[in-house]
């Protein structure tokens, strides 16, 4: 199978970037959960709706266009005449597992320090197996400041059964997809302890449907308003949805066992928003993004995994106390600049490690980042004209 074409390539990278700098607003510390959400109807506050449209939309979408690229990728990969399924397996336990475990286990260190653990981790977990799962996973992505990384832990089971999907898909590929769609829409939840999120393995096969079958990647380019539109209308609804408004079509749907909102209008949330930020990357790529794609990638997995902390540590221990929580109108600086602010944070840590001990750079980064640019070229790469 022929490599991916360099501009594909770039535009796959900068779909990295964006969807991790977008998902970051799912978790901002202090952000909308569903029960707020009717706050946001009761004022007429736009910094509230538009937090809520970045959570609801391209918050969540993004999680999906991951899994699509991750299934893409690792199809191409197996695709080609000389590739190994071992090779396979150990660049992706370097690259996501280890440093998954490793910010997992800071993350839980500095709760512990800060004696903030019987508060922020779920009092339940008195098990050795579930205390693991905040760092591992195995049977469960508890919630708490670890939860996002279990996106991780189901992205590698999807790799170590790449080699299975690949041959599925390519002798049954409606099956499989109808398969992990129902399975998605059924089982939203993921009870299955082999894939916490249904969604990640839907996506990830999707992607590798796409690889398999050499489809053109560019074709639905032009209908980027419309994805874009259908975006915004499901992202109110689930809005709607969480202020109590659709309660009669919830009460309806529930008598088939149907949620609305997860089985309704997420699954068509993350499928137009998903498409809408594809379809707009050539056009952003025009701009400046360019030169933020190619600063940001080689920290781009260490602020992934390290954003709810340090997002949590500024925002409890400087930002509130000075400009106030949630209702200040300043918050909207802090929930807009909250991705931006993570990702320099985790530059200026990631060089700081390479400075004194570079391997620990690797690990951090999953080896993307052994010995990063100082932080003095940051401005200069900024400055350069598009």
């Amino acid at each position: 199978m022929a490599p991916v074409d360099p501009s594909m390539r770039e535009r796959i990278n900068a779909a990295r970037v964006v969807c991790v700098m977008l998902m970051m607003y799912v978790h901002v510390p202090g952000g909308q959960d569903a029960i707020e959400s009717i706050a946001v109807l009761t004022p007429t506050r736009l910094d509230h709706w538009f937090e809520a449209f970045l959570i609801e939309g391209p918050g969540r979408a993004s999680a999906a266009l991951l899994s699509v690229v991750s299934g893409y990728l690792a199809a191409t990969t197996l695709l080609r005449a000389n590739s190994s399924v071992s090779n396979l397996y150990h660049r992706r336990f370097l690259s996501v597992v280890v440093p998954m475990v490793c910010w997992a286990s800071l993350t839980c260190f500095v709760y512990v320090l800060s004696g903030q653990v019987n508060a922020t981790f779920d009092a339940a977990s008195s098990s050795w197996i579930e205390k693991l799962n905040f760092v591992l996973f195995l049977t469960d992505a508890p919630y708490g400041p670890t939860m996002h990384l279990g996106f991780l832990r189901d992205l590698f089971v999807c790799v170590l059964l790449s080699p299975l999907l690949l041959f599925a898909l390519r002798h049954a590929p409606r099956v499989m997809v109808v398969t992990f769609i129902v399975f998605y829409l059924v089982d939203h939840s993921g009870h299955l302890y082999i894939i916490l999120r249904p969604l990640v393995i839907l996506g990830f096969s999707v992607g590798m449907l796409l690889s398999l079958r050499g489809t053109r990647l560019d074709k639905l380019d032009e209908h980027w308003a419309l994805f874009l539109a259908l975006t915004t209308v499901f992202a109110v609804l689930i809005i709607w949805t969480n202020a109590g408004l659709l309660g009669p079509v919830e009460s309806y749907l529930s008598f088939f066992n149907i949620s609305l909102k997860e089985s309704v209008l997420y699954p068509l949330s993350r499928l137009s928003g998903s498409l809408a930020i594809w379809c707009l990357l050539p056009l952003m790529l025009q701009g400046s993004l360019g030169r933020y794609v190619a600063l940001f990638s080689p920290y781009l997995f260490a602020a992934f995994c390290s954003h709810f902390l340090f997002l949590t540590l500024l925002f409890n221990g400087l930002w509130s106390p000075i400009l106030g929580g949630t209702e200040s109108y300043a918050y909207f600086i802090w929930f807009i600049g909250a991705p931006m602010l993570s990702m320099l944070a985790v530059m200026v840590i990631v060089n700081m490690a390479a400075k004194v001990y570079p391997p620990l750079a690797s690990i951090m980064t999953g080896g993307r980042a052994s010995v990063a640019p100082v932080a003095r070229n940051i401005g200069a790469k900024l400055a350069q004209p598009a």
